[in-house]
């Protein structure tokens, strides 16, 4: 499941793949539907906020919630 989330990311925000490996849980935001990338993290070292589709965004919080839950199984 996860290349398949990646590849609707990489498609659907149009960001470089050593863009996309950098980005972190808390850069994406599911309230505006967005990611926000650090200046650090991109090629031309300006941050900016990529928007999302919400099928993208629906795939991704499904992913983020089952990894989140066989880590919580994983430590109990």
């Amino acid at each position: 499941m996860r290349p398949k989330i990646m590849t609707f990311v990489l498609l659907d925000t149009m960001v470089l793949v050593c863009e996309s490996v950098d980005m972190k849980r808390q850069h994406i935001d599911f309230k505006t539907i967005s990611i926000r990338l650090e200046a650090a993290d991109t090629k031309t070292r300006v941050g900016r906020v990529v928007p999302i589709s919400a099928r993208t965004a629906k795939l991704l919080c499904e992913y983020l919630q089952e990894t989140e839950e066989s880590a919580m199984s994983t430590y109990s």
